[in-house]
């Protein structure tokens, strides 16, 4: 089976729209490589390690030929409006179970789909010098959509109207790529881009980790301050002036971590909030005191 390290996103900061460009939803997801070859196929993670016994509910949609897709592997709840939303944790819990009977329950509690945006390979030819949008034309003409295995839709020129539709429905964001960009692998290329849809809270910093950055950001809870999750992320600027200020107040240490009086106020930005009610991969932007 060929596994093929995929082509990354650069981040960027705002949308845009452009008619040199399509624009698709940035799902809440882990990234996958399906290799097909007659009746063998298997589904790769970006780092090549092969997780296909963790998802044998895709066995029967796989395309019995040689063939080689790009794409992301998600699990999806029901939202009011009727419309899938991907659920990072509950896909995480199947990749996470390598246990068979485990395995089998979550098949119908946590069904995965493969969501295909490139094809790479074709009866053993490369399309990765192909623009993207043929590419495209050779996706949708050789796959078809199924339970399991689906195709990513995406629309041309109008990528802020796009990602005004993921804030209003809580969508992690927007992939905005060239049309003629070839597919390029193990790079991260400016002709392939993302933009996140964060949210931002200040936060109270009430410790800091001893051995490597992190911070505990709190906030008030009803009676008392709540820890809503750990700052691993911010620029080194950012980081020094937080240790710098961090000095002036009491400590006492615990368990790898300082902890300190909350008295320095941050701003943070964050994809969502977890089930357990915490911040998921919140990044420092701002001490504001």
């Amino acid at each position: 089976m060929w596994f093929i390290s995929p082509m990354l996103l650069e981040s960027e900061i705002e949308p845009f729209s452009s008619s040199e460009h399509i624009f698709e939803l940035k799902l809440d997801d882990h990234r996958a490589v399906l290799s097909s070859n007659h009746d063998n196929y298997e589904i790769f993670t970006r780092h090549g390690n092969p997780v296909s016994n963790r998802y044998p509910e895709l066995r029967e949609f796989v395309p019995k030929r040689n063939i080689v897709l790009d794409g992301e592997m998600i699990v999806t709840d029901s939202t009011a409006t009727g419309l899938p939303k991907p659920n990072f944790e509950k896909l995480m819990e199947r990749f996470q179970t390598t246990k068979e009977e485990k395995i089998r329950f979550l098949m119908k509690e946590k069904p995965v789909t493969f969501v295909a945006f490139d094809i790479l390979y074709l009866d053993g030819k490369s399309l990765m010098n192909l623009p993207l949008s043929e590419r495209k034309q050779i996706l949708d003409k050789e796959l078809d959509n199924s339970e399991h295995l689906v195709k990513m839709q995406y629309i041309e020129e109008y990528g802020e109207a796009l990602f005004d539709a993921v804030k209003e429905h809580g969508l992690e964001g927007i992939c905005i790529k060239k049309k003629n960009s070839k597919y390029i692998p193990n790079s991260r290329s400016s002709n392939w881009l993302k933009v996140l849809n964060y949210s931002y809270l200040d936060v109270w910093i009430t410790g800091y980790r001893v051995d490597k950055f992190g911070l505990i950001a709190s906030i008030k809870g009803e009676s008392s301050l709540k820890t809503v999750g750990i700052i691993e992320h911010g620029s080194i600027n950012l980081k020094r002036d937080f240790y710098n200020i961090a000095r002036s107040y009491s400590q006492k240490e615990k368990d790898n971590f300082v902890y300190i009086q909350p008295y320095v106020k941050a701003r943070v930005k964050f994809l969502n909030w977890t089930s357990k009610g915490f911040m998921r991969i919140p990044v420092l932007i701002e001490i504001v005191k």
